[in-house]
């Protein structure tokens, strides 16, 4: 075959390498919304009680919360959690399974699952 012939061959198969990526990050789920989940967790105390600006006050917990996601850049997530007790801004990163996450809030880190479409398991 000379080389005439094996050009577009060539030309088609580069283009369908490069679409391979950009076609792949499209799978990346819109977190974009508000979220219901819940959260467990082990807190550590700095002193004699936990501070006002946490969200569980044992030191084995579990709790419900909200997340509110407000701007989505690719992978990249901000927004605020919301508990019973406290409010707080959250960014997260979406991880290439497209279905765990890794959030840091004001006061520590969380990873998590997405359940389904409404929901999110975080692990504190």
């Amino acid at each position: 075959m000379n080389f005439k012939k094996r050009l577009p061959l060539l030309s088609l198969a580069l283009l369908m390498s490069c679409a391979g990526s950009s076609l792949a990050e499209s799978d990346v789920p819109n977190l974009v919304g508000k979220w219901a989940g819940k959260a467990e967790g082990a807190l550590i105390l700095k002193g004699a009680a936990p501070s006002q600006r946490v969200h569980a006050t044992d030191a084995l917990f579990a709790i419900t919360y909200s997340l509110d996601f407000t701007e989505q850049q690719g992978r990249l997530v901000r927004g605020t959690r919301t508990s019973e007790r406290y409010t707080e801004k959250v960014v997260c990163a979406i991880d290439y399974d497209n279905e765990s996450i890794r959030c840091t809030d004001e006061d520590g880190m969380l990873d998590g699952k997405l359940v389904n479409k409404n929901e999110i398991i975080l692990v504190e």
